[in-house]
C-alpha cells in the first residue's frame, strides 16, 4: 500500500511539474486520473482513498476548492465498483473507462466553477480526453507488467 500512495505522489509531482512539458496545444493528458483508475481497478477501495488524498493536492495546488478530491474520489470509487464486473486486462476497455472518466471529471468540475460552455467541451475536455486516453493505455500497460506488478489481483 505504501509503494501506490508513494508512487501516486510521484506522478502528482510529474502532473504539476513535467507533464507540462508535453502539451499540445495548451492540452495536457491528467496522468493523477490514469494512476487513480488504475489503482481502484486493480487494487480495490484504497484507489478511491488515495484519490481522495491526491485530490486535496491537487485543490490546494489549484485553487479549486475540493473539486478535484470530490471527483478523484467519485472515480476511484466508480472504477472500484466496476472492477469485480468487468474483464480487467481489455485496452479497450481501459480506453472506454479513461475516456469516459476524463470527460465527466471535467465537465462536472467545470459544472462546479461555473464556466461550461459547448466551446470549452469542444476545445479543452474532449481533446484533454483523447490525449489521457492514448496516454493512460500506454500506462496502464507499463503499471500491469513492470510498475505494479506484485499482488496486483489480490484484494
Amino acid at each position: 500500500m505504501i509503494k501506490l500512495i508513494v508512487s501516486t505522489f510521484l506522478f502528482f509531482i510529474m502532473q504539476i511539474t513535467i507533464v507540462n512539458n508535453i502539451a499540445i496545444f495548451h492540452i495536457t493528458p491528467d496522468i493523477v486520473l490514469i494512476v487513480i483508475l488504475y489503482i481502484a481497478l486493480f487494487y480495490g477501495e484504497i484507489g478511491m482513498w488515495i484519490g481522495f488524498g491526491i485530490g486535496i493536492f491537487l485543490d490546494l495546488y489549484n485553487f479549486s476548492l475540493g473539486c478535484n478530491a470530490l471527483m478523484l474520489s467519485l472515480i476511484g470509487y466508480g472504477a472500484k465498483e466496476l472492477s469485480g464486473r468487468i474483464y480487467r486486462d481489455a485496452p479497450l476497455l481501459w480506453g472506454i473507462l479513461i475516456i469516459t472518466s476524463s470527460v465527466i471529471k471535467n465537465i462536472i468540475i467545470f459544472i462546479m466553477q461555473k464556466e461550461l460552455s459547448f466551446q470549452l467541451i469542444i476545445t479543452y475536455i474532449l481533446p484533454e480526453a483523447i490525449y489521457t486516453t492514448v496516454v493512460g493505455i500506454i500506462l496502464f500497460y507499463i503499471f500491469k507488467n513492470y510498475l505494479f506488478m506484485r499482488n496486483t489481483y489480490n484484494r
